[in-house]
């Protein structure tokens, strides 16, 4: 089985990792997978290594304009040479343009909802909502939804079945106490203090003001921990103002994109997000094996994966509520180690690669056996 995943950029990002996941399951079996970025327009994640290291094939259309002739010409290149058994989309631009593509080529084509659905403040933002909901309404073979809300979500719009398989993550790589303190020393920040981790790019749907609002307010009773965001966008330069303007310098540091998240989430000792509207994080399935106790927001599918005793769910928006509930975790050393030890085996029992690989694969084969009928 040949499969070619579609997607806007290899940016920092959940849908990006998730590809790095499949890539790595799929080298366990006998399917191959190519990998078709859309732009370079983002700085490229860890991703793109992670997917050649598990020989899938990867190409970088170059430009930071996501649709062009030429670009369009490649792919349509590309499918002819390859008998693709199936093409697997992710993020609107790819939605739009893989499905097009696919019609007119006559390849079934699956299509992945990472997220709830935004709210464009542009008249072009709309507009292509609206397009890629008509092409979803229309011509992919089956549509699956990275959650039950996200699937709620899009259901009004779309007007059709959805599949749901909630996201996976790998197994994280163990490390040792010595190592581990190793790594904390090469950090910012005080190793022997308590330290926070937020990994997601930089962008208004992140919620890194309010963020940095509650760990302002975390700072004056407890001067000492650290906030370390991992990730990179538009938002950079006005988080780095606002930071120094809070005076927090010295507790709050931005790391840019990182090659090394799997180090910084088991070095960290609190995994921490205030995002306004999610799917189902990656991100947090990734701090959940970490071992890591979760402080994030009721946004999208997150309510569904915070069973008790693995963190605190807190409303969007809230950076007071937010600050209490980080300070109470951060005076409780035992809580802390509780609530990671069981949130890492809520994710290794629920979350596992090898069951979500297959549910694709399932998926998969029920169009390609339609198909042939």
């Amino acid at each position: 089985m040949k499969i070619l995943h579609l997607i806007d950029d290899l940016g920092i990002g959940g849908a990006q990792k998730l590809l790095s996941t499949f890539a790595n399951e799929a080298n366990k079996r006998d399917v191959q997978v190519t990998v078709v970025a859309l732009s370079d327009r983002r700085p490229f994640s860890s991703v793109k290594t992670e997917l050649e290291n598990s020989k899938a094939q990867v190409v970088i259309l170059k430009g930071r304009k996501v649709f062009t002739l030429s670009k369009l010409q490649e792919i349509v290149d590309l499918i002819q040479h390859e008998n693709f058994s199936i093409i697997h989309t992710h993020l609107m631009y790819a939605n739009i343009i893989g499905n097009l593509i696919a019609f007119i080529f006559h390849k079934p084509v699956v299509t992945t909802l990472h997220n709830t659905l935004a709210k464009p403040n542009k008249s072009t933002g709309r507009l292509l909502q609206k397009i890629e909901n008509f092409i979803l309404q229309k011509l992919p073979a089956r549509i699956i939804a990275v959650g039950k809300i996200v699937a709620e979500t899009h259901q009004p719009n779309l007007l059709r079945k959805l599949d749901i398989i909630p996201n996976a993550t790998l197994p994280p790589r163990f490390i040792g106490d010595i190592e581990r303190k190793k790594l904390r020393s090469h950090l910012p920040g005080d190793p022997d203090q308590p330290i926070c981790i937020a990994i997601g790019r930089l962008h208004p749907q992140k919620g890194y003001f309010d963020l940095i609002e509650a760990f302002r307010l975390v700072n004056q009773t407890h001067p000492q921990a650290t906030l370390l965001i991992v990730g990179d966008g538009v938002l950079q330069p006005d988080l780095t103002a606002e930071i120094q303007k809070m005076e927090l310098e010295n507790s709050i540091h931005l790391l840019g994109i990182r090659d090394d998240v799997p180090s910084l989430l088991a070095a960290a000792d609190i995994y921490v997000n205030a995002s306004i509207w999610e799917g189902l994080p990656v991100s947090h399935l990734e701090a959940m094996t970490a071992g890591l106790p979760l402080v994030v927001t009721a946004v999208g599918d997150v309510p569904n994966i915070m069973i008790n005793g693995i963190g605190i769910l807190l409303p969007a928006k809230q950076p007071a509520e937010m600050a209490k509930a980080l300070a109470s975790i951060l005076d409780d050393q035992t809580l802390r180690i509780s609530m990671g030890q069981k949130a890492k085996q809520h994710a290794l029992n629920h979350y596992n690669p090898e069951n979500w690989f297959q549910k694709h694969i399932d998926i998969y084969q029920q169009i390609l056996g339609q198909s042939r009928k």
